[in-house]
């Protein structure tokens, strides 16, 4: 059996052991007899969990528990199990002390070899525990029918189950609140589209709709297309075209308004004051701004 005697301190910056080399299918032959130190004096890890830890180069990491411990000496010692020999290649290892899985302190890193044995391992990938590690702790609890142990690690896994389905419901709010103001991006962005072609200039007149090229630009329409009104200006949403409505209304022009223009009502005024000897134009002008009046009343609230 191969033992490797070493020195490993929780407070030097780095612990100096040695080669180490250890052999792949070579089954509980090989051991780390471990003193463990702080700041030069024995180290008191009474009452705690010990673990061996390694970080394998593809990233995993392997631990398993230590049993043979001597805490009045600080010493301990491990066989080293196949999972922490799963490639031929250095391994940073190190030893940690643990109470009801939270981490009291820890040796500082260390490494070891691994050469090739007879035989190749089969890679076993990221272990929390080597089976015979479950299968100690299963016999420990049916010997001492304690099952305290036991419940705690099944309400820390439920509860991590319950954190884990929040934070997937968490993820897919944000992804639809994301998507929500995607949405509202898009459409304020063609809206300041529309706004910046407006201010930049008069649309152009087209008579076609596949003279409407550039989707940047508002268009006014002349032509006779279906689906088209003549005289509106139209906009680009992202999808299709869309009026804006009539484009700058025509002005009435001086004197082309005819008596069939007008209301009834004007026409019925007109005809009473003319019968009385009125005067046409005074009576016009005095209607018309009676109707401007009133029209500034009903939508500024404003009298005249």
């Amino acid at each position: 059996m191969s033992d490797y005697s070493v020195t490993l301190s929780t407070t030097e910056p780095n612990n100096y052991v040695g080669l180490i080399k250890l052999r792949q299918g070579d089954v509980a032959s090989q051991s780390i007899q471990a003193t463990i130190t702080a700041n030069g004096q024995l180290f008191n890890f009474d009452r705690l969990a010990v673990f061996f830890n390694a970080v394998l180069p593809n990233g995993n990491v392997v631990r398993d528990k230590v049993t043979n411990v001597d805490y009045v000496n600080s010493k301990l010692s491990y066989v080293v199990a196949d999972s922490f020999l799963q490639e031929v290649t250095q391994v940073t290892a190190w030893f940690s002390f643990e109470n009801d899985e939270k981490i009291i302190d820890s040796t500082k890193n260390f490494q070891y070899s691994v050469i090739a044995g007879w035989k190749e391992c089969i890679p076993q990938g990221n272990y929390i525990y080597e089976l015979s590690e479950i299968q100690r702790e299963i016999e420990e609890i049916i010997g001492n029918k304690d099952f305290t142990s036991l419940i705690k690690r099944m309400d820390a896994l439920e509860t991590k189950t319950i954190y884990l389905d929040q934070v997937k419901a968490d993820k897919t709010e944000l992804n639809e609140t994301n998507e929500g103001l995607g949405k509202l991006e898009n459409a304020t962005s063609t809206l300041e589209n529309k706004i910046s072609s407006l201010s930049s200039g008069s649309p152009k007149a087209v008579s076609k709709v596949s003279d409407m090229v550039d989707k940047t630009k508002n268009y006014v329409y002349t032509g006779t297309e279906q689906g088209y009104v003549a005289g509106n200006w139209y906009y680009w949403t992202g999808s299709f075209w869309v009026s804006g409505g009539t484009y700058q209304s025509t002005g009435i022009a001086d004197k082309s308004v005819t008596q069939e223009k007008l209301d009834n009502n004007v026409n019925e005024s007109i005809k009473l004051s003319l019968e009385n000897g009125g005067d046409l134009p005074k009576l016009v002008d005095r209607h018309i701004q009676r109707r401007i009046c009133q029209t500034r009343r009903n939508f500024f609230n404003c009298r005249c």
